[in-house]
């Protein structure tokens, strides 16, 4: 399929794929994957594309289906914590976010980045944000309550970090000992040095799936 090369294209695209007039559109980000958005005067429009621009998936989502509908600035999949850094302050600037909750279903977080010749592509959230809240204002709102963001859960930590103490463990100490000739102290550091890699990423798990998938 051809490449979509700027907004009017897009706009384009997403009018012959659906039938339907496109108010706003843009070129977002779920977790790691592409997606084409738009907004019609009566559903949401989700095409998910490969990097060769084919269609994988048109999603019309009515606005009777949806929970809420914001605009965020920045990156709201990722929580603050892990973007205190120059690059996380540069792309706040420069990147907005499409929170979505569809009932029965975990809170979509797409994400906007600036594109040069899509035009204003990061402020598309808030474009669309704003023509929904023209057609019902109480769609609108940030998600707030908590089943609306996936919860954090202690069980899952723990078991993840048993599964990655298992794997670092096992990984290192058998890298530590064929580097030493299998000598046992190496073997057993590198045990050690498993369990306190785990320990770092196992309460980070439940934030790096939201940040690859876009969901939660």
């Amino acid at each position: 399929m051809d490449a979509v090369k700027n907004g009017l294209e897009l706009a384009e695209r997403l009018r012959l794929a659906s039938g339907e007039d496109i108010v706003h559109c843009g070129w977002g980000m779920l977790g790691v994957g592409n997606v084409f958005v738009g907004v019609t005067p009566t559903a949401l429009l989700l095409e998910f594309i490969t990097i060769t621009y084919k269609s994988k998936e048109l999603r019309r989502i009515p606005f009777e289906e949806m929970e809420l509908l914001f605009a965020a600035k920045g990156d709201a999949s990722t929580p603050g914590f892990l973007k205190l850094n120059l690059q996380g302050a540069m792309s706040h600037a420069l990147t907005g976010t499409l929170l979505v909750k569809v009932r029965g279903e975990k809170l979509l977080n797409i994400l906007f980045n600036k594109m040069p010749r899509f035009d204003n592509n990061d402020g598309t959230p808030f474009l669309i944000a704003e023509y929904v809240g023209s057609i019902n204002e109480s769609l609108v709102r940030p998600p707030e309550k908590a089943d609306e963001r996936s919860r954090f859960s202690m069980s899952g930590c723990l078991t993840l970090f048993a599964v990655l103490t298992g794997v670092f463990s096992v990984v290192l100490a058998l890298l530590l000992g064929y580097q030493n000739e299998w000598d046992e102290g190496s073997m057993i550091a590198g045990g050690v040095m498993g369990v306190v890699l785990a320990a770092i990423f196992a309460p980070l798990g439940h934030f790096l799936k939201r940040m690859i998938t876009g969901r939660g």
